[in-house]
């Protein structure tokens, strides 16, 4: 099972790396379009092929699985910490655990989702815990593993910044040091991206006095990266998934609509409303939002839930609004909202319906035939063929539609408690310890 492209490169990368390691990967004459920290664990399974002699392509679900299995702890410890119950916490785990998104991301297409988002939730742990540099390591690992991780970095320096800047606290906690630990801080993720792109020779951004150009840095990879899917959505069914233009779209035909002029094809349509290219539009509504969630946090700085909360809406606002989404890309959501069930039951409904419409879009693709996903041909086949004929209903006009729906119907709610706390609900639980304070 898994999608043929993504097994083959990944198995490919693999190899190159344990055969000729990683210095200068990115100049060799292949397709690599990861950044570094993924591809660590690449080489390790590479080395473990070419030790034990078998193929590694029955390796490659690895990593991923046993990082579901490490997001179930985290999730029950995290709820814990925040005052659910142990059943309460059991139930967070059991449901990310469980909820077919999890399992299907993993052991179904062999994607490597789980793996960022557990080094991302981890993150959060230490940030309320006032361990701000151990943090922003964190954060730094998870961002270099696939960008998309990097949704915790703006949320992060609003809190780190009133925390160490504005009210700086002198209580003898980790929350206290003032400003030098916004220097610390940064210093230990600058160092941390230092370290992991070093192997690779890559820095961070191109230094042109030494000769390092954009396609010798992270930074350009990045970009490279990005640039690669000009698209206004890559299979991801969200509202930009209803948009149509001569015929195409990803509704209305299964095809995908370009987001910004193509360079080597000036004349080749793009979609741009009102005469702005879709990927400004998305840039532009991301943007804003992640403004108005660092106004948020801002002032609810040392609340620990808001900060989940935070986290868990920019989750579903990435996929939701700027262009050039893929389809796994809500996949952190249900971690972080398995926590959020724990704490306030009300989540469940929104946990509910975006679990149902994301699932609905990964089966959507991963049925393709052009995906060749070999492992679900029994599931395609079985009960008179009602696996294939459920995929082509998800890929119709009315099913693309019903999943765009209900992912902004999810974002919408997810968004609205941000303006609407619950009644009566304190900023901590009674029994939720202060960031910083001794634990037992």
């Amino acid at each position: 099972a898994g999608f043929k492209v993504d097994l083959g490169s990944c198995s490919g990368w693999a190899m190159e790396l344990a055969r000729n390691g990683p210095g200068g990967l990115y100049e060799r004459p292949l397709f690599v379009d990861y950044t570094p920290g993924y591809l660590y664990v690449l080489w390790g399974l590479g080395l473990v092929s070419q030790a034990l002699g078998i193929p590694v392509e029955g390796l490659l679900k690895l990593p991923a699985i046993i990082a579901d299995l490490g997001l179930a702890l985290a999730i029950f410890a995290l709820a814990a910490e925040l005052g659910a119950s142990r059943n309460r916490a059991l139930l967070a785990a059991a449901v990310f655990l469980f909820v077919p998104i999890s399992w299907f991301d993993s052991a179904g297409w062999a994607q490597v989702d789980s793996v960022g988002t557990l080094v991302l939730v981890l993150a959060v742990r230490e940030l309320w815990r006032g361990d701000s540099e151990r943090a922003a390591i964190l954060t730094t690992i998870a961002a270099i593993i696939k960008p998309q991780f990097g949704i915790l970095i703006p949320l992060a320096a609003v809190v780190i910044i009133r925390r160490h800047w504005v009210e700086r606290p002198d209580d003898g906690s980790r929350l206290g040091g003032g400003p030098i630990r916004i220097v610390t801080t940064t210093v230990a993720g600058l160092l941390t991206a230092t370290l992991v792109c070093l192997p690779f020779g890559l820095a961070i951004v191109p230094i042109p006095f030494l000769g390092i150009t954009l396609e010798q840095s992270l930074l350009g990879q990045v970009l490279q990266t990005a640039g690669g899917y000009p698209w206004i959505t890559v299979n991801a069914y969200n509202p930009w998934a209803l948009v149509s233009m001569d015929g195409a779209g990803l509704a209305s035909s299964g095809t995908w609509i370009r987001d910004a002029p193509n360079p080597a094809a000036p004349a080749d349509p793009f979609y741009a409303p009102f005469g702005i290219p879709a990927a400004l539009v998305g840039t532009a509504l991301i943007g804003l939002f992640i403004v108005a969630l660092a106004v948020f946090l801002w002032r609810r700085h040392d609340d620990r839930r808001a900060l989940l909360v935070a986290l868990a809406v920019m989750a579903v606002a990435f996929f939701v609004l700027p262009t050039r989404v893929h389809e796994r890309y809500l996949y952190p959501f249900f971690a972080l909202g398995a926590i959020l069930i724990a704490l306030q039951p009300r989540w469940a409904a929104v946990y509910a319906v975006l679990a149902t419409a994301n699932l609905a879009n990964l089966y959507g693709i991963l049925t393709l035939p052009f995906y060749d996903s070999p492992g679900l041909g029994p599931l395609l086949d079985a009960f008179g063929g009602l696996g294939a004929r459920l995929g082509e209903a998800v890929r119709s006009t009315a099913g693309v539609t019903a999943a765009a729906a209900a992912h902004a119907g999810g974002f919408l709610a997810a968004a609205a408690f941000l303006a609407r706390p619950r009644r009566g609900a304190p900023g901590r639980a009674r029994d939720d310890p202060v960031p910083g304070a001794p634990r037992e």
